[in-house]
């Protein structure tokens, strides 16, 4: 009995750190053939003078 628990646990604790894994926090990183946008800010940067309006959302108390 307690062998079986021991690896639904060890399952189940393998499975949330993958999960927690997946998921990165940053701009993504062009491939490392491409050339990318020259002189051009990109979508999101700092630069860019159009802002966007945070639209709550139902999760957003729990997420931040």
């Amino acid at each position: 009995m307690f062998g079986k628990l021991t690896l639904k646990v060890l399952i189940s604790a393998l499975l949330l750190v993958g999960l927690v894994g997946c998921g990165v926090k940053g701009p993504l990183e062009p491939p490392a053939g491409s050339k990318g946008t020259s002189g051009q800010t990109g979508a999101g940067t700092p630069g860019t003078s159009e802002e966007k309006q945070h639209e709550p959302f139902v999760l957003d108390k729990i997420l931040r």
